[in-house]
C-alpha cells in the first residue's frame, strides 16, 4: 500500500516517521534514565536485568544478540552487575564451557518500583491518548515491527 504522505515524509525530517520514532524513543530512555539513577543503575545494566527477567539464565552472547550491543560490552556490564550483586554467573548443565547469567535476590525488590516508573513514563508521553486508540498504536507499531523483522 503506497501512502501519499511518503514524499512528505522524505523532505519533511518533523513529519518523517522514522525520525519521531528514533527521538522518541531516545527522550523516552532518557526519561527512564533520570528515574532510575537513584537506584544506581545505568540504562546498560537495566536493558540486561530486563531481558534476564524476562529469562533468566541467559548467555552472554545470547544477552548481545537480543539487547543489540558488542558481546565485549555485555561482558564489561554483567561484570560491573557481578560485583555489585545484581546478577551471577553458573556454569551450564549441559555445555560446561558456557556460563549462564542469573539474577540474585537483590534485584526483587526492585522489580516493582522499576515497572512503575516505565508506566509513569508511558503515561507522560501517552496519558492524552484514549485507551482504543492507545492500543491501536501500539498494535500499528508491532505490525510494523514484525514486517520489518520478516525482512532480516
Amino acid at each position: 500500500m503506497a501512502n501519499a504522505n511518503v514524499e512528505t515524509q522524505a523532505t519533511d525530517l518533523e513529519a518523517n516517521i522514522g525520525f519521531i520514532i528514533s527521538d522518541l524513543a531516545r527522550l523516552m530512555k532518557t526519561g527512564f534514565d533520570r528515574r532510575i539513577k537513584t537506584m544506581g543503575l545505568t540504562r546498560a545494566q537495566w536493558l540486561l536485568l530486563a531481558h534476564l527477567y524476562r529469562a533468566d539464565g541467559l548467555t552472554q552472547t545470547e544477552l548481545a544478540e537480543t539487547v543489540d550491543l558488542e558481546r565485549a560490552t555485555v561482558g564489561k556490564t554483567i561484570e560491573r552487575l557481578e560485583e555489585a550483586d545484581w546478577v551471577y554467573r553458573k556454569n551450564d548443565t549441559k555445555d560446561r564451557r558456557l556460563k549462564r547469567i542469573y539474577l540474585t535476590q537483590k534485584f526483587e525488590p526492585y522489580i516493582q518500583e522499576l515497572q512503575k516508573n516505565s508506566h509513569d513514563l508511558i503515561n507522560e508521553a501517552f496519558g492524552h491518548l484514549s485507551d482504543k486508540k492507545f492500543d491501536q498504536l501500539v498494535e500499528d507499531l508491532q505490525k510494523a515491527r514484525s514486517k520489518l523483522l520478516e525482512q532480516l
